[in-house]
């Protein structure tokens, strides 16, 4: 009888041994840029995660903690500023919550509502003093993206699908001239199909074409808009 007991608080004893470390094994904490999104999961080696992501500035500083549940975001996002200052503390249930990012003077920079990893909803953009600069709306993680100077003035903007560049981009110096546009690829593949670059005085200088990634065509303009040279390297192939 005692070798029975015996037998049965040493199964139990390793049954929550193994439970605790699968709970363990769960639980991990990793930088945001290891995990995947798939079909609207973040996937760590091809498992959904569950844990703690920590988000990093390019100077090294942690800037943001996310947890996970099964895949998505779940639980309480906390943000820092590069001295290890909590900004803001939102909530996550099932993948959905309020994204927020700031300036390094602590003033908000956008925020906007996140779905399985997507933008959703309305985003909203402040310059360095708190005032309004754009209202975007996404759905699904596609909707225009705007940057701004600090003197307020668009820097650039173009259509995001889940994070990545889609029909043409515009760029723009300080003074709100343009300086360049590119086009890529339709449902967010990312390829670009051209590029065209503007002087000072936002007349078009140069125009380059792709074809299936690889630079196809160049071509030059004058100051009246016609070409006066061109290199092709498809046909010189």
């Amino acid at each position: 009888m005692k070798i029975v007991i015996y037998n049965f608080k040493y199964l139990l004893i390793t049954f929550i041994i193994l439970c605790f470390n699968s709970h363990l094994a769960q639980n991990k904490t990793v930088i945001i840029d290891e995990l995947v999104i798939n079909d609207d999961l973040y996937l760590y080696k091809g498992v959904a995660f569950t844990g703690l992501a920590f988000y990093k500035a390019k100077t090294g500083q942690f800037i943001a903690e996310v947890p996970f549940e099964n895949g998505k975001m779940h639980g309480k996002r906390i943000c820092y500023n590069y001295r290890g200052k909590v900004l803001s503390k939102d909530k996550f249930k099932k993948g959905i919550g309020k994204m927020k990012i700031y300036y390094s003077n602590d003033h908000l920079k956008n925020e906007g509502v996140v779905e399985n990893g997507k933008m959703h909803g309305k985003r909203i953009c402040y310059n360095y003093r708190g005032k309004v600069l754009s209202k975007d709306k996404f759905k699904k993680g596609i909707g225009k993206m705007k940057i701004y100077y600090s003197n307020d003035h668009l820097k650039n903007e173009g259509v995001v699908n889940n994070g990545r560049k889609e029909g043409v981009w515009s760029y723009y110096n300080k003074n709100g001239v343009i300086k360049a546009e590119e086009c890529w690829g339709k449902k967010g593949e990312e390829i670009l199909l051209w590029e065209k670059y503007f002087n000072k005085l936002g007349l078009l200088e140069s125009e380059l074409i792709y074809k299936n990634g690889s630079l196809a065509e160049e071509r030059y303009y004058n100051e009246e808009g016609e070409i006066f040279k061109t290199n092709n390297y498809i046909d010189n192939k």
